[in-house]
């Protein structure tokens, strides 16, 4: 049996409980979820393609919005995946920093 088109995409979604979906083409992701990859990659939820949130090149996403805080630190990014357009919010970012407040 030949696999569905979107598998690569539900599994994606199942084995990730970090990512969200909010809606269409929009996703939200717990980057202190247990069960991040402690690199920060994740697939993209929707179309698969690797995103690397260190990569510099930002081959395979670009910056929609950052969301600082009164104090200058970064607490929220939206992210668009260039393969497929879809928006990927990372929230959660310093955990350590929000344990020892």
């Amino acid at each position: 049996m030949k696999d569905h088109p979107y598998q690569k995409r539900i599994d994606s979604l199942r084995e990730n409980p970090f990512i969200t979906k909010i809606g269409e083409k929009k996703y939200r992701l717990n980057f202190s979820h247990p069960q991040m990859p402690t690199g920060g990659y994740f697939s993209c939820p929707d179309c698969g393609s690797l995103i690397n949130p260190t990569d510099e090149t930002k081959k395979s996403y670009i910056v929609l919005e950052p969301k600082v805080d009164r104090g200058g630190e970064l607490v929220e990014i939206v992210l668009m995946c260039n393969e497929c357009g879809s928006e990927i919010t990372m929230y959660d970012l310093n955990p350590k920093k929000r344990r020892n407040n």
